[in-house]
């Protein structure tokens, strides 16, 4: 009788019966809430986006048909319309504005001819790249915005070390600094005309529907969700030697860094590619 009833006692034990029920019940509430965190960031970083491709048509439209007296001090001589030809020899805006707000230190134009070899293989990749000195001042419009999604350098390049935190990036010279590598290897930015997915037709029409697409892979940092709802860079670009290279992939191709995101990120990284376009009619100017 005295083992039946220490038996009962033991069975009508409920001691630590809230702990686990606390347990059972915290980690979906938590899961829920990151889920949140992360839907909320990726709905901010979607309207900077579109921010950021309506700069590069409203940028685009300026410069398409400037002046022709800026034609060879500012574009290299790439003709009205043009934007694969031309030296890209006068394109560090980004940093130049950023170090006049002492923001970053020691940015400035490159000495002469430190982009001539580049400047080459650009214009003899012209027709399919839209790299041209036009393309510069039209990149750097749409990027510009983009800084301000840029993450916290140690979640990309150790997601391992991922907080919420983390993902709100920081606003000190150092990330700017970062901010402006991951934007160039993290977006691709492209002129089209009208509905067509082909890149625009060289010259462009004075009179044309010039469309800026925009896409960035923003970089998911909250934990546990991000893997849930965010994709790592091989799913999302493919193996090209193994031949299953995805749209994407081929997309990013026409980055201004090429490669930069897969040598910059490490393992366990995940992103979201967002995209976004505008479209405004070419000014047309009769200078």
């Amino acid at each position: 009788m005295a083992r039946l009833s220490d038996n009962r006692a033991v069975s009508l034990d409920e001691r630590g019966v809230v702990y686990v029920e606390f347990i059972i019940a915290f980690m979906p509430l938590f899961l829920l809430f990151l889920a949140v965190c992360q839907l909320a960031l990726l709905a901010a970083a979607r309207l900077v986006v579109q921010h950021a491709a309506l700069s590069g048509v409203r940028s685009a439209i300026v410069i398409l048909d400037d002046d022709p007296k800026n034609e060879l001090k500012l574009y290299g001589g790439a003709p009205r319309g043009s934007l694969s030809m031309g030296s890209p020899s006068a394109s560090l805006g980004i940093e130049t504005a950023l170090a006049k707000l002492g923001l970053v230190p020691g940015a400035g134009h490159p000495p002469p001819g430190a982009w001539a070899g580049a400047s080459a293989a650009l214009v003899e990749q012209a027709t399919t790249h839209q790299q041209g000195a036009r393309m510069i001042p039209i990149r750097e419009a749409a990027e510009f915005p983009l800084l301000s999604l840029a993450p916290n350098e140690a979640s990309v390049v150790r997601p391992q070390e991922g907080s919420v935190a983390a993902s709100l990036g920081s606003s000190v010279a150092g990330q700017l600094v970062f901010a402006l590598g991951y934007s160039r290897a993290a977006t691709v930015i492209s002129v089209h005309v009208g509905d067509s997915e082909q890149l625009a037709p060289e010259p462009i029409a004075r009179d044309a529907a010039v469309r800026v697409r925009v896409t960035y892979l923003y970089s998911c940092g909250v934990p546990l969700v991000r893997a849930l709802m965010c994709s790592s860079l091989a799913s999302l670009f493919g193996s090209e030697s193994e031949g299953n290279v995805t749209p994407l992939g081929k997309r990013f191709d026409l980055a201004e860094d090429q490669g930069g995101l897969q040598r910059l990120a490490g393992p366990g990284a995940f992103f979201m590619p967002l995209n976004a376009e505008a479209t405004l009619p070419n000014q047309g100017a009769a200078y």
